[in-house]
């Protein structure tokens, strides 16, 4: 009969399904064998069969355990997990410094851009209030602590000479800047409302204190600022355009920096303008003639600097001002004194010294019942002194030096019985000097050289108590004029 394979029956059957998989391939060619095979033949099969069943079982012992292992769950050692299935949220150091940026964007404070420089000073404003700080995000002084913090940083507050941050001793036992204690009584800070807003932001000593730097847009955001002196500094760039929003400034001294550029349209908009001082810097450009929109203006200080143009006739329209006192001195300005300034008849000063300014004086200027100082020294003016000049009473200086006036000293300078300081200099005046000067009994100073005076000076004017200096052309064997008291030129 057929022969059955006694090989076969030693196979597991619970393996059996496995096997037909992975054996049946490789026995089936042998069960049809020739039969002209012998016995040896065979033996050879069922050795080879033998060595494959082998590896089969090999490979099944070393995997199903090996499978069963991975696909068993671990064990429970606690309770299951009752977080919900959302992300997971931000640290609270990662939260609170996104509320401290948002909080500064959503004020409008300071572009997005700068948090990403970290040496802006807004960065380290930003980075202060995060780590040393501490004052919470939703405080009402939060963003008023920043803005000063900015402040800080943008004028090298790191390396002022007195007051920077962490100093044990200030200046004036005041608090450092950018101290733990409350912001209004910091050195240069203080608040006069009881809001706790600041006020007056004044850094004005004689001496600098080293603040060096740009002045920061941010200051626009101090709303409550009355008063901001920075004198005698190293503040460079220019006056942001942000400072009109400051609606409530009256007083804005940053005299002897240097700053440059021109005024910013916006700050003509600062209606409440009472005193300005930017002498001593390096502005440029024209006077703004929207300098007549300040009719508040008391006081204007803009000399040592390099504006050019004329005069703008719209200052006639600031009926308060009060000086002129270094208005305009010492710049690049041409062209004439406007008539229209002769309306402020609350003017105590006129000085325009130092400039290109032509023109001769206006008699007009007799009506002006409160000046007492005109001041046109080192320009190119001349003419005449008009005899109606002499009708501002209260005068107690003249300069009319280094110009082109002509003529005699009119006989009503003796009207001037407030007169202590006289000077004529350096001009082409002519005629005798006359006796009425004795009338001037105030008078200190009088230099009359550098002109074409002859005759004798008046002999009464060396004999007047509180005249120490008189000046004339007296020097030498053939002077035009003699003198037995005078400093001869």
């Amino acid at each position: 009969g057929d022969d059955v394979d006694p090989y076969a029956e030693n196979f597991d059957p619970e393996n059996q399904a496995l096997m037909a998989v992975t054996v049946d391939p490789v026995i089936e060619p042998v069960v049809v064998v020739d039969d002209d095979g012998g016995k040896g033949q065979r033996k050879v099969v069922r050795l080879l069969a033998f060595v494959l069943c082998l590896i089969v079982i090999i490979i099944v012992s070393v995997t199903v355990p090996v499978t069963m292992m991975l696909l068993k769950p671990a064990p429970e050692t606690e309770a299951p997990s009752t977080m919900p299935s959302s992300a997971p949220s931000a640290s609270p150091t990662t939260a609170l410094r996104m509320n401290i940026r948002q909080k500064i964007l959503d004020h409008n404070v300071s572009s997005p851009d700068v948090f990403f420089d970290p040496y802006s000073s807004q960065y380290k404003a930003f980075e202060w209030m995060y780590n040393e700080d501490g004052t919470d995000v939703n405080a009402d002084n939060f963003i008023q602590r920043y803005t000063l913090g900015v402040f800080y940083y943008s004028l090298s507050g790191d390396n002022w000479l007195h007051c920077s941050k962490g100093d044990a001793v200030c200046k004036d036992n005041k608090p450092a800047y950018m101290s733990p204690s409350d912001e209004c009584g910091w050195y240069g800070n203080s608040c006069t409302d009881n809001d706790g807003n600041i006020t007056n932001i004044f850094f004005a000593s004689s001496q600098s204190n080293g603040l060096a730097g740009t002045i920061p847009s941010e200051i626009s955001k101090l709303k409550s600022l009355k008063k901001i002196a920075i004198v005698v500094n190293e503040i460079t760039g220019t006056i942001p355009e942000e400072i009109g929003q400051l609606k409530h400034l009256d007083l804005l001294f940053l005299y002897g920096n240097a700053i440059s550029g021109s005024l910013p349209e916006s700050f003509f908009n600062i209606s409440t303008l009472k005193s300005v001082s930017i002498m001593g810097n390096m502005f440029s450009g024209t006077i703004s003639s929207h300098f007549g929109l300040l009719d508040n203006l008391e006081s204007l200080v803009l000399s040592g600097n390099y504006f050019v143009g004329t005069i703008p006739t719209e200052i006639g329209n600031l009926r308060n001002l009060k000086s002129f006192s270094a208005a305009f001195m010492y710049n690049h300005l041409n062209g004439t004194i406007p008539d229209e300034i002769l309306n402020i008849t609350s003017l105590q000063d006129i000085t325009v010294a130092g400039n290109e300014i032509s023109g001769t004086i206006s008699p007009n200027i007799g009506k002006l019942p409160n000046l007492k100082r005109y001041d046109v020294s080192d320009n190119i003016m001349g003419g005449r002194i008009p005899r109606a000049f002499f009708n501002a009473t209260e005068l107690d200086k003249i300069r009319l030096d280094n110009n082109k006036f002509v003529g005699t000293i009119p006989t009503e300078i003796g009207l001037l019985k407030e007169l202590e300081e006289l000077y004529l200099f350096n001009n082409s005046f002519t005629g005798t000097i006359p006796h009425q000067l004795a009338n001037l009994t105030k008078l200190k100073k009088l230099q009359l050289h550098g002109n074409h005076f002859t005759g004798n000076i008046p002999s009464v004017l060396c004999s007047m108590k509180k005249l120490k200096l008189i000046s004339s052309d007296c020097h030498g064997d053939n002077a035009k004029v003699k003198c037995d008291c005078c400093e001869c030129h």
